[in-house]
């Protein structure tokens, strides 16, 4: 159905199911702000190599907005690690 969204909800007893996660080898950043999705991105920081994970409290879908200098902080640290 178009514009149709899917509950978080019902997302969060999915697991992840994706082999290819494991040959990520590129710095990879996994920034979340649903709570109800953590064990997914536990399972997707947990299967790619290297991989950081940050969860933002109280915030929305558009974190980098809702939290804009979390984010922006932690999108520079990020990125200066790669230098």
């Amino acid at each position: 159905m178009p514009g149709k969204r899917a509950n978080p909800r019902s997302l969060s007893n999915r697991p992840v199911k994706c082999p290819a996660l494991a040959e990520i080898n590129k710095p990879t950043a996994i920034v979340g702000a649903n709570k109800a999705l953590l064990p997914q991105f536990q399972e997707m920081h947990k299967s790619i190599p290297g991989a950081k994970f940050e969860l933002f409290d109280d915030a929305g879908h558009a974190l980098f907005v809702d939290d804009a200098g979390k984010f922006n902080t932690l999108l520079d640290e990020f990125l200066t690690s790669l230098k």
